[in-house]
């Protein structure tokens, strides 16, 4: 099952908490950050001492600064090597992702590849900044279920598929409760536990539904779960443009599609979540990308289905 800590900038966790993720989740373990504009992605330990000495040095040196995603892996489909640790490159040096769960419905690769490696490959074939767009992030949802991920991109920014299937504590977030002495979730075939929960620069909040919508808040982002049927969709939900100030804070709101990032001086133009420019047609306005970027969609979507074909050969 594994766990993800997504642990923010200066927020530190003491040992014991690691040392339980291992004890439960001990198939090797890796974790990522970002700085200066590069994500550093450290993988592949097979033994705690050896993971926990390379990551309290990067802790030390980089922890005040950049948000770090932590993962612990426990084997359910690909063998325990270290390539299947986690995370895995989507975009090299500028998107990777850690994954919660069994993607059940992906085959099983003969290399030895794990579902979340074969996953992470699928995703390679997407829109650049696909995790930016309402619709991506919802197909995504709907893809693993229940289970969660958490993309890092190379600005430090944390996008969480599912985040209301996790829990906060510490200041974090953990994907399961495997990080506690005596965990309700324990082995390979537990059940995850469900708080409900969403947090901006790490403040609780109440939420209930099932889609993930993005939000950049500061330095870091954290994905919501809302019950759209419950919010009135109005001419301010409107999605904001990546060419637009990235200091300004922005805010979430519902749109008949999903959600959109808007900052709070928003205006009437709306543009592509992936590419930026403005979009006129109706249909292109309510999915947030342009017809050139849903076309490219559409065909990574394709590239996507011949390689689970090619893995299931």
């Amino acid at each position: 099952m594994c766990i993800i800590i997504h642990k923010p900038k200066n927020v530190f966790l003491f040992k014991s908490t690691f040392e339980n993720c291992w004890m439960y989740n001990s198939d090797g373990a890796g974790y990522m950050f970002a700085h200066r504009g590069k994500i550093i992605l450290k993988k592949g330990f097979m033994e705690f001492d050896d993971f926990y000495s390379s990551f309290e040095e990067d802790e030390i040196k980089y922890g005040f600064d950049s948000d770090f995603v932590i993962h612990f892996r426990i084997t359910s489909k690909g063998e325990t090597t270290k390539e299947n640790t986690h995370p895995h490159w989507i975009n090299d040096g500028k998107l990777a992702m850690a994954h919660n769960g069994t993607i059940s419905h992906l085959p099983t690769d003969k290399g030895g590849r794990s579902d979340s490696s074969l996953f992470a490959e699928l995703l390679s074939y997407m829109k650049d900044n696909f995790y930016r767009n309402a619709a991506s992030m919802e197909l995504i949802s709907g893809y693993i279920g229940t289970d969660k991920i958490v993309f890092l991109n190379n600005k430090g920014e944390v996008y969480i598929v599912n985040a209301e299937y996790g829990e906060e504590e510490f200041g974090c977030w953990f994907s399961n409760d495997s990080y506690e002495d005596m965990p309700r979730y324990c082995g390979r075939y537990g059940n995850t536990s469900s708080s409900g929960f969403s947090y901006y620069n790490h403040t609780p909040a109440q939420s209930t539904g099932k889609n993930a919508g993005l939000l950049p808040m500061g330095n870091s982002v954290q994905n919501d779960i809302w019950d759209q049927d419950e919010l009135e969709i109005t001419d301010d939900d409107l999605p904001a443009g990546p060419d637009d100030d990235e200091t300004a804070e922005f805010e979430a709101v519902s749109t008949s599609s999903g959600w959109a990032s808007v900052p709070e001086s928003s205006t009437q133009r709306v543009y592509c979540d992936l590419c930026g420019i403005d979009l006129d047609d109706g249909y292109e306005k309510e999915t947030g990308m342009c017809l050139s970027c849903i076309t490219d969609t559409m065909e990574a979507l394709e590239k996507s289905r011949e390689t689970y074909e090619r893995a299931d050969d």
